[in-house]
């Protein structure tokens, strides 16, 4: 077991005890506490009033929102979770390293219904405190795997019958898309490279999402969110 993490933020905290983790020891301000008094108690959770000041210094946040609680380790789920029968959908981050995109996709993929999310060992964000509190607590629900080599990754996935789709400027656009199969994988690729090519070379299609704007592309979790939503509301 690894060294206890650290949550932040009030909403972040009240989501975070619906999860399986647990709460090692909160630290509060006077007015954070009157609010999350009954729901600290509830579940006994030691707790200590502090100042603005020790939530900084034990967070490095300044928008902690006068709550930063220490909890268990998180863990990632195995590739073989994944690899069940029957109908499935993932996301898969290819070297995204910025912890507001993460959080944000993972939170999109939680919402939209996806069964799980794939991110690089290498090159890419982990699941942090800003990823947590990014995702609004969504990484306590949905399985997170991470993957060591994301070629290799995708090569088990086609082999259990996944179809790999790959976001890209240059692909079918989503309107031109009547249906998705069963088993899809989504690939992201990272904000300012895109995909590798051992990526691209085992995606079966491209997508991308229709444009009317002078500016190149959407950000990246933007443009997750909204394949993710195609993909959801065309499912076979």
């Amino acid at each position: 077991m690894g060294q206890p993490d650290f949550i932040y933020g009030r909403k972040v905290f009240v989501d975070f005890l619906k999860g399986k983790r647990s709460v090692e020891k909160v630290y509060l301000i006077e007015s954070a506490f009157r609010r999350l008094k009954g729901k600290i108690n509830r579940v006994h959770i030691p707790y200590k009033i502090v100042g603005r000041d020790v939530l900084f210094k034990l967070s490095g946040r300044r928008d902690h929102q006068g709550v930063v609680a220490f909890v268990s380790s998180f863990r990632y789920v195995p590739l073989e979770s994944f690899l069940v029968e029957g109908s499935y959908r993932l996301v898969l981050l290819d070297r995204i390293t910025d912890v507001r995109n993460t959080g944000s996709i993972i939170r999109s993929a939680h919402i939209l219904g996806f069964d799980g999310v794939i991110i690089s060992e290498r090159g890419g964000a982990k699941v942090t405190p800003a990823v947590v509190h990014t995702s609004a607590c969504a990484t306590e629900f949905i399985p997170i795997h991470l993957a060591a080599s994301i070629p290799d990754t995708l090569d088990t996935l086609k082999r259990k019958g996944f179809c790999i789709f790959c976001a890209d400027m240059s692909g079918v656009p989503l309107n031109e898309i009547t249906s998705y199969p069963e088993r899809v994988v989504l690939v992201l690729g990272s904000e300012g490279r895109g995909h590798r090519v051992s990526v691209l070379s085992r995606c079966d299609n491209l997508i991308g999402i229709p444009q009317k704007g002078e500016i190149d592309s959407l950000n990246v979790s933007v443009a997750a969110g909204i394949i993710m939503h195609d993909m959801m509301s065309k499912e076979m």
